[in-house]
């Protein structure tokens, strides 16, 4: 259209020009259709140039439109609602997890016996299987186990980027087993990075960069300790494992026991240490030995991570060592700490690992997370838009009395809220409690919270409340937590 437009205006130049010697009652009637031709011909081209803002607009709508429908068929593909941060959903039990077992342990419960790969889970589920489990298994049949959860935010390689750690435990009779997991959001998926067990004998420790630090007894003179970190791009790494032992009498090796009583060794100052890089026991798995004295002061700035200061000078193994010399004399191979130490830097290479991008110095900070399909939040906390259809109820009015908010994340039946007190503990270590109604109703949606007035006396919960969710009744105690004063929820 601009080049039309250029083209008619140079026309009535030509035309002007060659029209200049004929009389002057021609000028104004040339000027004149010039004029007009210039006016249409912009009139033309701001008519075409709308025509093509409005489709722009059109075909960017459209655009828009289509993004937003990928985006939600996306997130409910991938059980995700759409506009929600997939931690948050997973944790409000909407969202799922996807399973990668490169990253379970099988130490401990054998968790690669009860997830497998690709599958997702939510939450709940994810909790639902592992009770399941444990019973015949490491609990009588009929063991009641009630899970209770803990998030923590983290940022695996310090780049910036978050992830989400998770400790469940079950406790079975005098036991708590700790199911410890790393998720993080791969932006197709939220991906499940790496899961371990923790027992009465053993232990995890996360660090809030991804660090993972296992301990466990094996004995009044055995120790296992183990190293591996969840990089940034969420792979599980295997750094190393140790196992301790003090005052080694009998060594085994190459599959016999060396009895080293003989020597004349101060065994009680002798500490013997088995180094492997392979997360498993296989049959080619192999153990690097070496040995040391230790003083009892801990010292967790230990480079090994023994939390004992080895002492472990060049001289331990010169050929006049004593222990030297009882070791050749039993044909035990062994490497000297220097070169264990740089089998442990050289793994550390190969696997990306830093302290500064994976070692904080920090701990995880748990905070304990409300499952099932009821929520309960403090009044403030719940906002106008939630509130404007909410229901009322006092249960008890007195000295700084709590205005708690109950939210449904799906429809439950046979809500009450219900007065508590501890009387016992059963046989698998979860708290009986004597309960009496206080407040009930016909079902709770999540269209329809209820806001109730009551009082809490101590740390012990006095408020409970139970539904029925599928055809399940279930309870949980309403209580303040000790750590931030913030309000929870626990099955019993």
């Amino acid at each position: 259209m601009k080049k039309r437009w250029l083209m008619l205006l140079l026309a009535g130049t030509l035309l002007a020009a060659g029209c200049g010697k004929k009389k002057e009652s021609a000028e104004p009637a040339s000027e004149k259709a010039v004029q007009e031709s210039a006016e249409e011909a912009a009139a033309e081209e701001h008519a075409d140039d709308a025509e093509k803002d409005k489709a722009a607009e059109t075909d960017a709508a459209e655009k828009d439109a289509a993004a937003s429908a990928d985006a939600e068929k996306a997130a409910e593909e991938k059980d995700t609602p759409a506009g929600q941060d997939r931690y948050a959903a997973f944790l409000a039990g909407d969202g799922k997890m996807t399973v990668h077992t490169a990253g379970i342990r099988s130490d401990g419960l054998e968790f690669n016996r009860v997830y497998s790969e690709g599958e997702t889970l939510t939450l709940q589920e994810v909790m639902d299987k592992t009770a399941e489990f444990i019973p015949g298994e490491w609990a009588a049949e009929d063991a009641k186990i009630i899970p209770s959860a803990a998030a923590a935010e983290i940022d695996c390689g310090n780049d910036g980027e978050k992830e989400l750690a998770l400790c469940i435990t079950y406790p079975v009779q005098s036991e708590s087993w700790r199911q410890y997991m790393i998720l993080k959001d791969q932006g197709e998926e939220l991906a499940l990075c790496y899961m371990g067990c923790a027992w009465s004998r053993s232990d995890i420790t996360i660090d809030s960069y991804g660090f993972i630090a296992g301990d466990g007894s094996g004995g009044a003179a055995i120790h296992d300790f183990d190293k591996s970190f969840v990089d940034k791009d969420g792979k599980w790494q295997y750094l190393y494992s140790v196992e301790t032992e003090i005052y080694p009498e009998n060594i085994y090796y190459n599959e016999e026991f060396h009895d080293m009583t003989g020597y004349g060794l101060d065994l009680s100052e002798l500490l013997l240490l088995r180094y492997s890089f392979v997360p498993d026991w296989t049959e080619d798995r192999k153990e690097y030995l070496t040995y040391s004295t230790y003083s009892d002061a801990q010292n967790p700035e230990d480079p090994s991570g023994l939390f004992w200061d080895l002492t472990a000078d060049a001289s331990a193994y010169a050929a006049d060592s004593p222990y030297r010399k009882a070791f050749d004399a039993e044909g035990i191979e062994f490497y000297p700490m220097d070169e264990i130490r740089e089998m442990i830097a050289a793994r550390e290479a190969e696997t990306g690992f830093s302290k500064e991008a994976y070692c904080s110095g920090e701990m995880a900070d748990w905070d304990s997370i409300q499952t099932g399909s009821v929520r309960a939040m403090f009044r403030e906390d719940a906002g106008e838009e939630l509130l404007k259809n909410a229901g009322e109820v006092t249960i008890e009015t007195g000295e700084n009395p709590a205005r708690i908010v109950f939210t449904a994340l799906k429809p439950v039946s046979d809500f009450k809220i219900l007065a508590v007190k501890s009387i016992d503990f059963d046989n698998y270590g979860n708290p009986v409690y004597q309960c009496e109604e206080k407040y009930g109703q016909k079902e709770l949606l999540p269209e329809k919270p209820l806001a109730a007035e009551v009082v809490f006396y101590g740390d012990m919960p006095n408020i409970a409340i139970s539904y029925t969710e599928d055809g399940t009744v279930k309870n949980a105690a309403v209580y303040l937590s000790g750590k931030d004063g913030s309000l929870q929820l626990s099955g019993f």
